[in-house]
């Protein structure tokens, strides 16, 4: 410890031989109380511009520490808070008045040289911190947060809804009965207009979907390569279900995840508003399928929501956008 010379220019030198850069204390004197008269001094690099740090002294005096340079060890965490955010246990404010007593009382200089009382650790010394009132909310922030919980919401319903559609053309393609004739024009129809999507699904040369809907089981092992016309029984009555159930693993697989790509419009899009002519028709078909088989299959709400501007156009044969 060192007692503090009142002269203002007065370099001090501490136990050890350093000198520590004086701050213009006598100034803080003349506007504070208590006074500080005996202080431990730290040297800090910031020490020419006033920066100091020091802790409460033996004669009572309170230690004040300057809030933009106060020097901690290296990684460790500055846990004191003004006491404009604590409170007792209870609830009641903190002041300096009431925090006096508190081992961590102490202060720190504002951009004013005026001191900011403080709390060294108040969760040692059985503080709490005032919670931070929220921010307002203005009209866009609640359209804004309208917007992203109706996307969460589509998002989820739009792959929810990939399952009633595949056990519905499982049904379809397993069926001993003839497949309807909308179902095989339709997948013909792709078959010879070859868009963007069914040639990069051929070029994955995934069979899995394709498999399922037609009940094949596949090699276990993804090292065994097994070709599907050596597994799916080719038969004349079943052709037209064979290639029904490949041409729908292909959009299953082009609309699997709810977000895709506008290439016309070169931006991104959401099935569940804005789907390609084509996945509209896949979509319209299935439901046309359903209501002819006695209503066994209808379109969930996403999607009806997704083929509501599609309805009355022949998307049938359009590339997809």
């Amino acid at each position: 410890m060192i007692e503090i010379d009142d002269s203002l220019h007065a370099p001090i030198i501490d136990d050890t031989g350093t000198e520590v850069h004086r701050l213009r204390l006598n100034e803080h004197r003349s506007r504070t109380s208590p006074c500080v008269r005996w202080c431990q001094i730290s040297p800090t690099p910031h020490a020419a511009q006033g920066s100091y740090c020091c802790r409460n002294s033996p004669t009572g005096g309170v230690g004040y520490h300057p809030q933009s340079h106060t020097q901690l060890a290296y990684r460790e965490k500055d846990t004191a808070h003004p006491l404009s955010e604590l409170t007792t246990p209870l609830g009641r404010p903190l002041d300096e008045d009431n925090h006096k007593g508190c081992p961590g009382h102490s202060a720190r200089l504002d951009d004013e040289h005026q001191p900011v009382w403080y709390c060294a650790n108040p969760a040692e010394y059985g503080h709490k911190v005032r919670p931070k009132p929220k921010p307002t909310k203005t009209a866009e922030d609640e359209e804004e947060a309208a917007e992203r919980a109706r996307t969460t919401a589509c998002n989820r319903a739009w792959k929810a809804a990939a399952g009633p559609r595949k056990e519905f053309v499982t049904r379809l393609v397993r069926s001993s009965k003839a497949l309807p004739e909308d179902a095989w024009r339709f997948a013909l129809g792709v078959l010879l207009d070859r868009p963007p999507f069914y040639g990069k699904w051929a070029q994955r040369q995934e069979a899995e979907d394709v498999a399922s809907f037609l009940g094949v089981k596949l090699p276990e092992s993804p090292f065994e390569r097994a070709r599907l016309s050596d597994l799916v029984t080719l038969s004349k009555a079943r052709t037209a279900h064979v290639l029904f159930a490949h041409v729908v693993a292909a959009f299953e697989r082009d609309m699997r995840e709810p977000k895709g790509w506008n290439d016309a419009r070169m931006q991104v899009r959401f099935l569940w508003e804005d789907p390609t002519p084509q996945q509209a028709a896949y979509l319209l078909l299935l439901e046309k399928l359903g209501q002819d088989d006695k209503g066994s299959y209808r379109l969930s709400e996403v999607e009806e929501q997704a083929v509501a501007p599609h309805r009355g156009d022949d998307a049938e044969g359009e590339p997809a956008a």
